[in-house]
This record gives structure tokens, sequence and C-alpha cells, in this order.
């Protein structure tokens, strides 16, 4: 039995990887539709900036 651990880029499939592994290294996520393979080891995440905050601490006044 397979997980589905996202889409794939190039065609739109599903990327899985098996349920249960016998293995010491994990298994390379692979799309179910055209075999393509995981180009890293982690997913992209989206990220934004965080926003900048200005505050004074006592002991950094002036």
């Amino acid at each position: 039995m397979d997980r589905v651990v996202g889409r794939c880029s190039l065609c739109g499939g599903c990327v899985c990887i098996p349920h249960l592994w016998m293995g010491i290294y994990p298994p390379e996520p692979t799309c179910t539709s055209c075999g393509a393979v995981a180009q890293g080891p982690e997913p992209v995440i989206a990220m934004k900036r965080a926003p900048i905050t200005s505050f004074q601490t006592p002991w950094a006044l002036p």
C-alpha cells in the first residue's frame, strides 16, 4: 500500500512512497503516472518574511 505525499510538478500525478518498508534509508518519492523521482530529499516549503518588530529593551537604552 502506498501513501500519497504530493503532486508531481511535471505531469500532475500522485507522488507516493510505500507505507511500510524494510530498509535503512527511506524510500524515494516516485510519481505513479510518469515515474519521475523527487529532486531533493525534502520538499520546498513556500515561506514569507517575518514581520519586523521594533522594541527597546531596558538594558539597551542609551
